[in-house]
Order: C-alpha cells, then structure tokens, then sequence
C-alpha cells in the first residue's frame, strides 16, 4: 500500500491545474495506465451470430466477453486461457487457469465442466470434434463428437494432434512390451474408428497431414549400424504401419542429413518438402578438443545452414531433389517461393557481388534449373494461380515483369502504367523502394491486378494489351490509397499455405481507402465487371482498417490496426474503429455501411484528454512536410506551453491514430505528457539523403522547429526532444547540429557508425547501412568519410544541450556499448549528461517496474529543464527519483 501511495504522490506534482471558467479533468496518472481497458478481439462464430473477445483491465485482470451480435444477451468469464466456438455454432470450449473444461450451450446458457484437464485441442476447421487429456500419470485422453454426443477414452496418451478437417486424430501413446516401455503412435480414423499403429519409432515435432487428410509425413529416429538418424516416414489411411520415405541412403542425399524442421506436403500431395544439412560441416566458430583456435575465412556462409528438398512420393527409387544449393558464387540461393504450391520453384541467386541477382526456375520434379534473367534486383517474386506465369518486381527498374514458362518469353508488363508501382517509402528513403504489390490474378492468369500508389491496374501477363485502371483513377484523383480485403469465402488474412483465390468477372472486391490528405479511412466496393464500378461504402474521420504507407508506427501506445474478422459462413464483419477521440471499441456490420457498437468503453472522457491537428509546411527548397500535433483537451491559447519534438522517420498517417496511455518502453508516452501540460509534435522526417541521413533529419526537425514557433503559445525557450533506436541517433546527431533545444533525452541508439559496422556481419552491414535503414548506400572502406560524418560521437564536443540517455544493458539491437560510448565522451567533455541503464528488457524496457521507472525520471528530467522544476535528488546526485 505503501509503494501505491508513493507511486500516486510522485505523479501528483505533474498536475496541471485548469484555468478559471474550465471543468478540471485529472491528469493521467500511474492508476490509470495500470486499469487502462485492451480489447483484444478473438472471434466470431461461423454464423455470424455470436462474438468473443478479450478485456483486459489491468489490475482487474484479464476477462472474456461472449455476446450475440444481435444483442440478446452478453456473458462474461474470468481466467480462461483458450476459448474456440463449434462449427455448428451452437458452444464454446474453453479451458481456465483452474484446470477445468467448460463447454458453454450458447442457446441454453448453461455450462458442463470437466474437472482436471491439462489440455484440451479441436480440429481447425471442424471444431465438432474436441479431445483433451486428463491430469496425472494415467494419460487418459477423451474423445468427444459434440454433434452426436459420442465420447471416448484412450489410456497412456502423452501427446495428441488432430487433422485440420476432423478427419484423423493420431495418438502419442506409451504401451508396454514384456518389461520394455514402448512410445507408439496411432492414427485413428475420426469417420470409421479404424485404428492403425503407424510407428513405435519416437516422434520427433509435430506431424503434418496434406490437403485432403488421407495422408501423413512426420519426423523420427532410426538406429542403424549402431548409429541415430533423422528420418522422415510416411502414411496412409489404408496403411497398417508408416514407412521410411527418407533417410540419409536416399539417392540424392549426397551426404546430406535430413533436417527436423520444415515439413510439407505439396498442393496436389504427390510430394514432400523439407530441409537436409551438411553435418559434416562445422560452425565458423566451432573450437575442437585439439585445438584452442577457432578459425573463420571469407568462405563463411552463415545466411544458409540449411536447404530445400522434395521427394516424389510416388518415386520408388525415393530419389532427394535438391532445390536449393550453393551455387558457383560465394553466396547462396535464396529461395524466394515457399508457398509449395507449384510445380516450381523461383530461386534467387544474390552473387558474389551481393548487388545484382540472378533469378532461376526450379523444377520440384527433377531438380532442373532453368536461367530466366540475369543482372536484376528482383522483388515479389512469385506464381499465377495456374502456373503459366512468374512474375517479379525489379526494383532498380521500376516494373514488374513475367515470365511465360511454357516457351521463357520475359516481359516488362508494366511500362505501360506512368505511376509509380513502388512503395512511397523510398522517397524517405532514399533507395529504390519495394512494390506496392499484387492484388491477385483473373480466373484462368488472364490478367493480374497490380497497384500502384493509389489506384488498381489490370494487366496482361504476355505485355501485349495495354494495362487498365480498374478504379479510374479515382484513388490518384482524390489522394485515396486502395487496397484489397479478400473476404470473399473465408476469413481474410488466412493462413499463408492456402492459395490465393483467382479473381472471377463476377466477383465484387472490398477495398479500403485511405486518404493520404486528410488521414481519414473507409471501405468501397468494386465490381470487376467491364464496367469496373467503384462505390463508396463509407469514409469518415474514423480509422477502420488500412495498410500502413511506411514502415510502422512507432509511436508509445498507439492502438494496432486490426484487421476486420469475417465469419466463415455468413456474411459478417468483427471491425474496430477508433480516432484520437474515440476508443476503439467493436463493431458489427454485413455491409460496411452500418455498424453496430458491441462495446461502448470511454476511459479517456474522465481525463484530460489530447487532441490532434496536421500541421504542413515547407523546406526551403520547396518540398513538402507534414506531422502530428498534440495539444491537451484544456488548451488554452493564451498561455505559454512546452514543446516536445518526437522523432522517428514518418508518422503524420497516424493522426487519427488512438493512443493509449502506456509508461515509457524508450519512446516518448506522448498522452503521458500532453494529458500533464505539454504540446507535443511529430514531424515527419522525409528528406533524406543518401549518405547524408543525418542532414536530413536535422533539415526536417529544424523546419518543424521553425514552423511551430509561429505559434504565440509555444514557448521558444522550453523546447524539448526525444527520439528512441533510429530517433535516438537523429535525436544525438540534431543535438551536435544546433542548440534550439533546452534539453532532450535519446533511448536504445547507435552513436558511432564506425564501430558498430566493424561490429556487424557483412550480411547485416549490407542490408543497413549499404541499402537499408542507415541510408548511408556505400561500404565503410568505401566512403569512410560518410560513416565518421553521420557519427554524433565525432561531434559531440558541439552539443550543449542537457542530455538524458537509456540504453538496456542486454539490447540485442543496438549494443549498450553504442550509448555507453558516447555517454563517456560527454562526461570526459564535461556535458550535462546522465544515463540510465536496465538489466532487464532487450531494445525497449519491458518489465512493468522499468518502464514506471524510466516514465518518472524522463518526466522529472523534462519538468525540470522546461517547467522549471525542483531538481530531482537522482540528477544532483544519483539515486532514487
């Protein structure tokens, strides 16, 4: 109680009283972000009628909520771990943390429990089924059809694992054989209960099952010629015992051991992919008794331990194809196609040079390589439905391409369209950017849809027709970005193994809109008729769901977009929908027109709350710039306020973005601070120059700085900034550039270029600092100048401004010797410097007691330089804030 009241006491003196005339709403405080309400959606029933989701009070724990979307009737349970709804959608399963199974009649609202289950599973896609395992050594395992009632029980069981359809039911069972204890595992036909004992070898990972569930692969041991192995056995239903389908004799194995990792069966099920390995090649680093030196050289393939296989099922020889292999390069092959959905394989050579690919076309029967193009840069690889075409973006040319597999004709298909194909990232960036992407393909590869930035083409594979704009033109007119919700006959956002469904003449797409101006969001209807009518459904200042422009937002405790959830029999929607104002609660729809509310939580009414604004302006030579402004419900603009500048890279989209209030994990917790008196702002940085990052983030912070200024209520000499990983360096780097800043604080950050790229892998250095994130597009022996020049470390004898550093003692991102370094230099130099390191938490602060503890000292520090308060016993003399 003790520790409560301290925690309140503490946070009281960042209260901001109210002027006269104004309704004082409290300050966030510690109690509030501890009670904060998290839905956390989970489900709906294949009918539609029924939705499921998590509540998460803090301190009030954790709550599962079972309503009907027709509002009949709402039911809550506390402590369940995992909760599913029947295919007939007439229950819920669940289990809690007090062992017990409950099964929940949803139409009688009465509940049957089972006492004592450690366990409980149902098959994916037919939850009639249900079987779980009883606590104890007995190993009983019951068996229940929830549509007829049927229950069985088998003694011994150790694991289980059902077929995704409800077809089979294989059992890990430990059995007895004269005075020797045998592990066996037994398939059991759910339809017929025809029981097969498919192996007494031990199981090594979890088996897998094709398509139709008539087959299965799965890992185990053998012992041969007083030696282990790994090998893969298969099964049919019809079968009496699985057999060794490969083994390390396999012709084709070439020394080869089978890896237990990766484990498919192809589309059509007539082959199995996995991976093998060299076993007789040692780690780089590996030290022998013999020796006390461990030996590296420039051979070192690190990238790649591993590599693809496939083996026909029907081939009695058993012959191993190798689909992927070191090639005459120092490099590997990449596969780029791990959908095991073709007859092919598309595999990408990066070469020696690790700048120019080489892109081939591997049969998954024979192992044939086929060179479909050389000198690219190739990205999105991948198949039309039926397997006429590959096709890929090359991202040095801005254009997509494809590949004809019957005669290898390869054509730009795209240098028809004059709108950029590429993610506007790369204007940030600096390199060429990645693809907006593929939409999907026509019935029968008569055409694939392609994005651009705002818009949808429709194009010919072979490059002979013209592409067409499928949306008019609307999305580039009207600055709306389009993208495609597959909701079509399952739930979007499946699982990765299924094909993609081909798009018919017939078919209406869902598409959201997102309008890059005005930040606000929506859904439209598009009908893929010759006509290609485009209708909007809705779009208001609310945020349903988009896909992001840019990397990710990385701002404290902004709400994840989720994604809408679709019932698998019916036509209806799970949405949320939120603005800086609005909570995210849930929302039920069909027709993304209207939506019923199925929660109504407001936490932020009874707080000062923030309101956002865009604010734009220009660079000196003209180009454009945008971001967020934070100013607190009680604003008022007579006053003078404080000002901190949030950096990292751009995130003006999130306007409307809701944030909740969190503690600090390394990034500012701007509805922390904006509820307790302070305007916030985040400026987009997107100027960036290639080998010159940190001018640009100097350039766009700086001209924010400029333009907010303009205001009366800013208060000039109280301006503050912080940035976190990637921020944290713009943050040092700015503070070596000027002294506008009264004080700043940078989290989890690089300081020294230099050192860390000697630190790093060539692969790492490569995908960073040559054609990543630091944008500095050469190598540190090639332009050593531009590694020292974006280094704050090699300036730091220019920064005046106070400076509060953090850096996780085992950061797995940026080593803490990155701060710790730059950190002694400002002390050797005497700057006003302090640096607060945890033990625990990688790249951000994870542990609750860490984050309250970072949250009051950046809020004491900022407090102090900018609101002129007491200095804290911590920053005059170490210790306790």
């Amino acid at each position: 109680m003790k520790k409560v009241l301290f925690v309140f006491l503490v946070f009281a003196q960042f209260i901001i009283f109210p002027t006269k005339g104004q309704v004082q709403k409290k300050p966030l405080d510690f109690g509030a972000i501890n009670s904060w309400p998290v839905l956390h959606p989970e489900q709906v029933s294949d009918d539609g009628r029924y939705v499921m989701y998590q509540l998460n009070s803090g301190k009030g724990g954790l709550t599962w909520v079972v309503q009907a979307t027709g509002f009949e009737w709402k039911r809550e349970f506390a402590a369940l771990k995992v909760a599913y709804f029947t295919s007939d959608s007439r229950r819920l399963v669940f289990d809690n943390k007090n062992d017990s199974l409950g099964i929940f009649e949803l139409q009688s609202d009465s509940v049957k429990y089972f006492a004592g289950v450690s366990s409980f599973e149902m098959p994916e896609e037919n939850k009639d089924w249900l079987g779980f395992l009883s606590k104890g050594d007995s190993g009983v395992f019951t068996l229940l059809n929830l549509a007829n009632g049927l229950e069985r029980r088998f003694q011994g069981v150790v694991e289980y694992f059902f077929e995704a359809k409800g077809k089979d039911l294989l059992l890990v069972k430990d059995s007895v054989a004269g005075s020797t204890e045998i592990r066996e595992l037994v398939n059991i036909e759910l339809g017929s209960d025809r029981i097969a004992r498919v192996c007494k070898s031990p199981l090594i990972g979890t088996p897998v099952f094709d398509k139709t569930g008539s087959k299965l692969a799965f890992f185990s041991e053998l012992r041969k010629d007083s030696k282990d192995y790994t090998v893969i056995r298969y099964f049919e239903n019809d079968w009496d015992t699985a057999r060794i389908i490969v083994g390390p004799f396999n012709t084709g194995m070439d020394g080869m051991s089978v890896s237990a990792g990766q484990l498919a069966f192809s589309e059509n099920s007539n082959q199995l992919f996995f991976t093998v390995f060299n076993a007789s090649s040692p780690s780089p680093s590996a030290v022998s008794i013999d020796s006390p030196v461990a030996i590296r050289d420039y051979n070192e393939r690190a990238d790649k331990e591993t590599f693809l296989a496939a083996v026909s099922i029907g081939d009695s020889a058993g012959r191993v194809i190798s689909l992927e292999r070191y090639g005459d390069s120092r490099e590997v092959f990449f596969l780029s196609n791990l959908s095991y959905f073709a007859s092919y394989f598309l595999v990408d050579d990066l070469g020696a040079s690790r700048k120019k690919h080489k892109l081939f076309l591997v049969s998954t029967r024979n192992g044939e390589r086929r060179l479909i193009k050389s000198d690219i840069a190739p990205l999105g690889i991948g198949f039309s439905p039926d397997e006429k075409y590959a096709i890929w973006y090359d991202k040095s040319e801005r254009n997509w391409y494809s590949y004809r597999i019957r005669d290898g004709a390869v054509k730009n298909i795209t240098k028809g369209i004059s709108a950029p194909l590429s993610l506007e990232y790369e204007l940030a960036s600096g390199f060429p950017g990645e693809p907006e992407g593929v939409v999907g393909w026509m019935e029968g590869d008569r055409a694939v849809l392609i994005y651009d930035r705002y818009d949808i083409w429709s194009v010919d594979p072979d490059g002979i027709k013209m592409p067409v704009n499928i949306t008019g033109g609307f999305g580039q007119r009207n600055k709306i970005r389009f993208r495609f919700l597959d909701v079509r006959d399952r739930p979007f956002g499946g699982s990765s193994d299924e094909r993609p469904l081909p798009i018919g003449l017939a078919d209406t797409l869902l598409l959201t809109g997102f309008d890059v101006v005005n930040k606000v969001n929506g859904f439209f209807s598009l009908e893929v008729s010759g006509a290609n009518k485009l209708r909007k459904l809705v779009m208001d200042s609310d945020i349903y769901y988009f896909p992001l422009r840019y990397r990710f937002p990385s701002i404290c405790g902004i709400q994840e977009i989720f994604v809408p959830l679709k019932a698998k029999k019916a036509r209806a929607f799970l949405v949320s929908r939120m603005n800086e104002g609005r909570f995210p609660n849930l929302y039920f729809t069909k027709d993304f027109r209207s939506f019923k509310a199925l929660t109504q939580y407001e936490p932020q009414r009874s707080y000062n709350w923030y309101s956002t604004e865009l604010v734009r302006w220009a660079l000196p030579n003209g180009q454009p710039m945008e971001g967020i402004l934070y100013k607190p419900e009680d604003f008022d603009p007579s006053k003078k306020y404080p000002i901190l500048f949030y950096v990292y890279e751009r995130n003006a989209d999130c306007q409307h973005f809701y944030l909740r209030p969190s503690l600090s994990d390394g990034r500012l917790n701007i509805a922390w601070f904006v509820s307790n008196g302070y305007v916030v702002f985040v400026p987009d940085i997107s100027c960036y120059q290639i080998g010159y990052p940190g001018k640009g983030a100097y350039e766009s912070v700086t001209s924010a700085v400029h333009r907010l200024q303009m205001y009366p209520w800013v208060d000039v000499h109280k301006m503050g900034l912080q940035g976190h990983s990637y921020g944290g360096w713009e943050t040092n780097f700015i503070l070596t550039q000027t002294d506008i800043f009264a004080a700043a604080s940078s989290a989890s950050c690089v300081s020294d270029l230099v050192s860390i790229s000697a630190m790093e892998s060539t692969t790492k250095k490569n995908t960073y600092f040559e054609s990543g994130q630091g944008r500095i597009g050469s190598s540190l022996s090639e332009r050593p100048d531009l590694f020292v020049r974006n280094s704050p470390i090699f300036y730091a004898g220019k920064m005046t401004t106070p400076l509060l550093i953090m850096h996780n003692v085992k950061d797995g991102i940026v080593p803490f010797n990155q701060e710790n370094e730059w950190y002694n230099e400002l002390v050797h130099l005497n700057k006003k410097v302090w640096m607060l390191s945890y033990e625990r938490g990688g790249h951000t602060l994870g542990a609750t007691k860490d984050r309250l503890d970072f949250s009051i000292r950046l809020a004491q520090f900022f407090d102090y330089y900018l609101r002129g308060a007491a200095t804290p016993k911590w920053m005059a003399r170490g210790g306790q804030p």
